[in-house]
């Protein structure tokens, strides 16, 4: 690998403008296209993962899953590869914010929260009719703009048949927080996976607190597992 990513370094086509943020599996830069002049995020694996054959995999694995969707409200991938070592995808950049930091102010107000679920779950509709499970929705991977919700990082991206090996028997995939007890105890995944997951958002977006709060992550597992359904969670629907 080459020298780090700095301000005017060049990866593909891509020249580095900005540094937009940082997770787990990789850094995020603004970039721009050097033939079309087109601005894009260029989402780079992590320097800590460049070694780690299943890291690599699966990094490169979301750019071919998101690829396949074409929706309004889901971040359009434009090109993925590998330059000097390094693997990366572009991406539509969302000139906005993560629900997750919108929600360090506070809940959102009832009738913008719903505008926001609405269309996260219509994506969510497109990735299940093809074939996708999420696997990791949460409001760190839902970016606002406007009034225009997206849904973002398809790295944990699986079909509910699929025998891929990227993950290794009885590993936990996904945020502690929003995940549906069929991935905290190994069970078949399909989309009620993603609608779990997307009724605790909702429950955040809402009341601006964890749908099930603990001390530790083994509290949090057993909330999931055994504690009943937060009254906000459930469907109001039997009650009419």
């Amino acid at each position: 690998m080459s020298a780090a990513l700095d301000v005017g370094s060049e990866i593909g086509q891509y020249r580095i403008e900005d540094l937009l943020g940082q997770g787990g599996m990789g850094v995020v830069f603004r970039a721009r296209h050097v033939t079309l002049d087109r601005i894009v995020a260029v989402k780079v694996l992590g320097p800590w993962l460049q070694g780690n054959r299943r890291a690599k995999e699966r990094f490169l694995r979301e750019s071919r899953l998101a690829a396949e969707l074409e929706h309004p409200n889901i971040v359009t991938v434009y090109d993925a590869g590998e330059d000097q070592g390094y693997v990366y995808i572009a991406l539509r950049l969302v000139d906005g914010v993560e629900l997750h930091d919108e929600l360090e102010r506070g809940p959102l107000e009832p009738g913008r929260a719903m505008g926001v679920l609405d269309q996260i779950a219509s994506a969510l509709d497109a990735a299940h009719a093809a074939g996708l499970v999420h696997r990791d929705v949460k409001p760190g991977n839902i970016l606002l703009e406007g009034d225009r919700a997206f849904l973002t990082d398809f790295g944990l991206t699986r079909r509910p048949e699929a025998d891929e090996d990227l993950t290794r028997a009885g590993e936990f995939m996904g945020t502690l927080d929003w995940a549906a007890p069929e991935q905290i105890e190994p069970g078949a995944l399909g989309p009620p996976t993603d609608v779990y997951a997307l009724g605790c958002v909702l429950f955040t977006t809402l009341t601006g607190r964890l749908p099930y709060p603990g001390d530790s992550p083994a509290a949090a597992v057993q909330a999931h597992l055994m504690r009943p359904r937060r009254r906000s969670l459930s469907s109001r629907r039997s009650s009419r």
